[in-house]
């Protein structure tokens, strides 16, 4: 599988991972966003959902 760009494959792999609910690896927590930078735009390197 090949993914156009990072961010194709960024959504795919959390598809695979998650599904239509991400949760929190950890604790399986489902109250989780995708963290951003200043801009309010996706991190490109070093992502990670946080549980709130």
């Amino acid at each position: 599988m090949a993914c156009a760009d990072e961010k194709s494959a960024v959504e795919f792999l959390e598809k695979q991972r998650w599904g239509d609910h991400p949760a929190c690896p950890r604790c399986g927590d489902m109250d989780v966003y995708q963290m951003k930078d200043k801009e309010g735009k996706e991190r490109q390197a070093n992502f990670r959902w946080q549980g709130r």
